[in-house]
C-alpha cells in the first residue's frame, strides 16, 4: 500500500508541476503583451508630447505676432493725439484762407480723422478679441497618465 500513496502522490505531484508550468507560460505570455502595451502607449505619449511641443511653439510664434501688433497698436494711439493736434494747427492755418477753401480743407480732415477714428476703434475691438483668446489658450491644461502609473501635466504657457 505504501507503494501505491506514493505512487499516487507523485502523479499528483506531476499534475501540479504540469499545472504550474501552463501558469508559468500564460503568465509569460500576458507579460509579453503588457511589455507590448507599454511600449506602444510609451510611443503614443511620445507622439502625444511632441504634437503638445509643436502646437505650444505655433501659439507661442502666433502670441509673439498679437504682441507685436499690440506694440504697433499703442504707438498708433499715442500718434492719435498728435493727429488731433494737427487738425487743430491746419484749423488754424486755413482761417488765413478764403472761406470756400478753408471749409472744404476742413470737411475733408475732419472726414480722414473719423476714419481714422473708426479704424482705430476696430483695432482695439480686436485686440481685445485676441487677448480674449490668448486667456483661452492660456487655460489648456491637460493630464496624461502613462500605463506605469506616472502622470504627465501638459499645458500650454504663452510666456514670451
Amino acid at each position: 500500500m505504501e507503494k501505491g500513496q506514493i505512487c499516487a502522490q507523485i502523479l499528483e505531484k506531476q499534475r501540479k508541476i504540469a499545472s504550474l508550468e501552463s501558469d508559468s507560460s500564460t503568465l509569460s505570455q500576458t507579460l509579453e503583451l503588457i511589455t507590448q502595451e507599454r511600449v506602444s502607449i510609451s510611443s503614443k505619449l511620445v507622439e502625444k508630447s511632441t504634437y503638445y511641443n509643436k502646437v505650444t511653439e505655433d501659439i507661442s510664434k502666433k502670441l509673439q505676432l498679437q504682441q507685436d501688433w499690440v506694440k504697433f497698436y499703442m504707438t498708433r494711439k499715442v500718434g492719435e493725439p498728435m493727429i488731433k493736434e494737427s487738425v487743430e494747427q491746419v484749423k488754424s492755418r486755413a482761417n488765413k484762407f478764403k472761406p470756400e477753401l478753408m471749409e472744404m480743407d476742413i470737411k475733408t480732415l475732419e472726414e480722414e480723422h473719423g476714419t481714422l477714428q473708426s479704424d482705430i476703434a476696430g483695432e482695439a475691438e480686436y485686440l481685445q478679441s485676441l487677448q480674449h483668446q490668448i486667456e483661452k489658450l492660456e487655460g489648456i491644461s491637460h493630464v496624461i497618465k502613462c500605463v506605469c502609473g506616472q502622470e504627465y501635466k501638459v499645458e500650454v504657457s504663452l510666456s514670451a
